[in-house]
């Protein structure tokens, strides 16, 4: 077993995501706050989790590269609009499930059941951490990160989604693509 990460080498962490385009991943890396203490996520690490599936097998790797293969969904414009916490602790970038949102997920849901895929089973709240406090975040805050963060929305085009490996280190989770799928049925590409 790899004491690193916790899985042992014919398994992995396995989640799809969709990740946020480059020109967001610098908007948010180029923003600076003044509130102490807050351990921010890469900017090429953030992501919209649309299931988590965990360890899996690598003989099921193939039953879910074709259950993400039948994925079929029009690109969509995604708008973030609003920031929050989990506990406090998680600060999140976050959105309302739209309906072209809402479907995608609930096809890699289905997908991944008939495939015999188990997930995770979490009510979708469609969010990307973007930072991790040891102390607990106020009101006041939230609000000066929100209007610091989020002047306007953040939106983009999801054309695409990825299945993605999570790997445990000392200091976060590093986030590796594994493979990218489009809404047409198509694997984009291997990682």
């Amino acid at each position: 077993m790899n004491r690193t990460n916790g899985t042992s080498a014919n398994t992995q962490r396995l989640f799809i995501a969709i990740d946020l385009t480059e020109t967001l991943q610098e908007t948010l890396g180029r923003r600076e706050t003044a509130i102490r203490g807050l351990s921010w996520s890469l900017p090429e690490q953030l992501h919209l989790t649309l299931a988590f599936i965990g360890k899996l097998p690598q003989e099921k790797m193939i039953a879910l590269d074709d259950a993400l293969r039948r994925i079929e969904f029009a690109p969509f414009e995604l708008s973030m609009d609003r920031i929050g916490t989990f506990g406090k602790r998680t600060l999140w970038l976050g959105c309302d499930p739209s309906e072209a949102l809402s479907h995608l997920h609930d096809q890699v849901a289905q997908s991944l059941n008939i495939s015999g895929i188990n997930t995770a089973v979490r009510d979708f709240r469609p969010h990307i951490t973007l930072a991790r406090s040891k102390e607990l975040l106020s009101d006041a805050s939230l609000r000066q990160l929100e209007n610091q963060l989020l002047p306007e929305p953040l939106c983009m085009t999801v054309d695409r989604f990825a299945l993605k490996n999570s790997v445990l280190t000392a200091a976060a989770p590093l986030h590796q693509t594994i493979r990218l799928y489009d809404g047409n049925g198509d694997r984009l590409a291997n990682a």
